[in-house]
């Protein structure tokens, strides 16, 4: 068979660049694999010979695939680029998406992923204007014109796809990229109506997880949806325009499947009002932002539940510390149950809440290495003792960072045991140096040590332990928060119910739990 097109791939290690090699000539016959073991290599054999796909590494010693890509674009404009890399993140999808890129694999490359991707660059192949640079230039014409030609829709589109990619990489969390893709959908068709359903492993089960814009999710897009999970492929949803069997068919609605490693996840279905058809052009924008949305949705879910496997793992190690020392048994619960309520009653944003949720529960977390002869002496500690027990922020930081926390979240574990008065601990912070729910901790942090027994002491009653705060406003607490914290304590009373702490934001754990095998 003719050897129809020249393939590029460029890898500087052997043995991969070996596999993929082999993996594309197992695709077929038509393509004559051209391997380069550097970017040096490849420009070489871009100058020599007309490649019409490249697959290049991103993780290279000398240029990195997407600096390679950069001098492709300004020299070959034709030559249809893909990104492969073993750690993809949200910058380097956006990064490989402005400069023109194809495509994006992940490593380890499958071949039933690779075959899927070459047939798109053939299909683009076939539809391709020679010069890229030129084609841009007359969308750009275009649309300053007014133009409502096809080249004009394909470029407004396209925009749309650039300009959500750039806010799903500023997205924190699953379920606001849901919200997202939902609006793009709705952008991309003028749909009046988008739903994201999650398919559970057996396929037998749609959950409907996230929706935007107006109507239900009624019983024909329901259809549609279990018509992708059995099919795997697009399906519109059609009706008899004003019920009249004699009348065309109307193409009121799209189910468009989302893909995970090549695995069902989920269906996205978009609905409008009867005044216009979906049409070949949203089959085809719909299935691209399925494509290119599902890859950071994979990511942001690997990360949310390696940090949350993370987190419950130091959760673990706070609860053995707790269960060494009978004394301190469910500390850290009741200390962040009282700064959450504390925290609302000052009306303090979500995101505070979450960090005080977050941090409160691992604020001791540093104690873990701690020898019990000092975490739990009876008596008074001496002045070598106190040194090692101060170490315990410095320590705890030094153990979350894995989690990647967020600047207050970090600093309540680092700054809950500095004084107002600057004779604190780990660094000396005074006033309102001190970073504000650290503060609000540190009352928290008190108020729990005080009413609870001791090796050294017994318990003292609310009254006494709120007599001492007081008596230590503007010394050890900050003046402007002590005297709402002691009246926010003494009414109502104090009820604690460990159980209602999550042990991560609840948007997290829900979407983790849903995505969980899925992405494993």
């Amino acid at each position: 068979m003719e050897k129809k097109y020249n393939v590029l791939v460029v890898d500087d290690e052997p043995e991969v660049l070996a596999i993929l090699v082999a993996l594309i000539q197992a695709t077929g016959e038509e393509y004559n694999v051209i391997p380069a073991a550097n970017a040096f290599e490849a420009l070489k054999i871009l100058h020599q010979t007309p490649i019409a796909f490249a697959f290049l590494d991103q993780n290279m010693a000398e240029l990195s695939g997407l600096e390679l890509l950069e001098h492709i674009r300004q020299r070959y404009q034709d030559v249809q680029v893909v990104i492969v890399t073993g750690q993809p993140s949200y910058s380097l999808v956006l990064s490989a998406w402005r400069h023109q890129a194809a495509d994006f694999l992940s490593k380890p490359v499958g071949l039933k992923e690779l075959q899927n991707v070459l047939v798109k660059l053939k299909i683009e192949k076939t539809v391709q204007t020679p010069n890229l640079t030129l084609r841009h230039q007359r969308c750009e014409k275009e649309l300053m014109q007014g133009g409502h030609g096809q080249i004009g829709k394909l470029t407004r589109e396209q925009r749309i796809l650039c300009e959500i990619l750039t806010s799903l990489a500023e997205v924190g969390q699953t379920d606001e990229l849901y919200t997202k893709i939902l609006q793009m959908a709705l952008d991309l068709t003028n749909g009046t109506l988008a739903y994201f359903l999650l398919v559970d492993q057996d396929h037998r089960h749609l959950e409907p997880i996230a929706s935007l814009g107006t109507g239900d999710l009624n019983p024909s897009l329901l259809k549609a949806s279990r018509q992708v999970v059995q099919h795997q492929t697009s399906v519109f949803i059609k009706r008899q325009k004003n019920g009249d069997l004699s009348q065309e068919i109307e193409r009121i609605g799209l189910a468009v499947p989302f893909r995970v490693r090549g695995e069902l996840f989920g269906v996205l279905v978009v609905s409008h009002n009867p005044e216009r058809n979906f049409d070949a052009d949203d089959v085809l924008m719909l299935n691209l932002l399925a494509e290119r949305a599902s890859l950071i949705i994979e990511n942001t879910a690997l990360y949310e539940s390696a940090v949350l496997k993370h987190y419950e793992t130091l959760r673990a190690l706070v609860n053995s510390l707790e269960a060494r020392d009978p004394y301190s048994c469910q500390h850290s619960e009741r200390v962040t149950q009282i700064a959450l309520r504390f925290a609302q009653e000052l009306s303090l944003p979500q995101e505070d809440l979450d960090a005080i949720r977050i941090a409160g529960l691992l604020h001791d977390i540093g104690k873990v290495g701690i020898r019990d002869a000092i975490l739990l002496k009876p008596g008074k500690l001496n002045q070598e003792e106190q040194s090692i027990i101060r170490t315990h922020p410095l320590v705890g930081e030094r153990i979350v960072e894995p989690l990647a926390l967020l600047t207050p979240e970090k600093d309540i574990i680092l700054h809950h045991h500095e004084r107002w008065d600057g004779q604190g601990y780990p660094s000396q912070l005074a006033g309102k140096e001190i970073p504000f729910l650290s503060r609000i901790l540190a009352l928290a942090d008190a108020y729990d040590a005080i009413t609870s027994d001791r090796p050294y002491r017994g318990h003292r009653d609310q009254k006494a332990a709120l007599t001492e705060i007081l008596a230590n406003a503007g010394s050890q607490f900050d003046p402007e928060l002590t005297r709402p914290f002691v009246k926010i304590i003494e009414t109502p009373p104090v009820s604690f119910q460990a159980s209602n702490l999550l042990p991560h934001p609840p948007a997290l754990r829900q979407n983790i739990g849903k995505l969980g095998k899925s992405v494993s």
